[in-house]
């Protein structure tokens, strides 16, 4: 294995995770995802040049991910749920809609930071430059935004 992406593939292996749970929404599949993309880097020559190793791990991480949707498999295995996954997928879905209708009644400079931080994966710089406002702007449009979501999600399901 390329020793470089190697080193770059321990050190993102923790975000990039999360960018796979953000995407399946599915800690199962996102730790099978994430070892695919470890058994692939295997097979990458050491001289292969690579200008950003952070980028081309992403842009493997997308390439499973839009494999994996697009699979037969898995669309032939969903499918074949029981009743009980079917009640699990319905309750989240339910969370999921009361999420989306949270995110949209927020004020739109809130809106833009939220799905800077959650959907485009930028820190708080990367936003503060981005929307043309303060580090702690960011920060408090945040706060705000999952304090809204927490909130929505306690009055439809407590």
């Amino acid at each position: 294995m390329n020793p470089d992406l190697s080193n770059a593939f321990d050190r993102y292996k923790n975000e990039l995770l999360s960018f796979l749970n953000r995407r399946t929404l599915n800690a199962e599949w996102a730790n099978a995802l994430l070892q695919q993309l470890f058994d692939q880097l295997e097979t990458i020559p050491a001289d292969f040049l690579i200008v950003s190793r952070r980028a081309f791990l992403y842009r493997m991480a997308n390439n499973l991910l839009t494999d994996f949707f697009n699979s037969p498999a898995r669309r032939e295995g969903t499918q074949h749920k029981t009743e009980q996954q079917g009640e699990a997928d319905a309750a989240l879905n339910r969370r999921m809609a009361v999420l989306y209708r949270a995110v949209e009644s927020l004020p739109p400079k809130c809106i833009e930071v939220y799905k800077l931080r959650c959907y485009a994966g930028l820190d708080y710089d990367q936003i503060a430059d981005r929307v043309g406002i303060s580090r702690s702007m960011v920060e408090k449009h945040l706060r705000w935004a999952l304090q809204h979501c927490q909130q929505c999600l306690a009055d439809n399901f407590m």
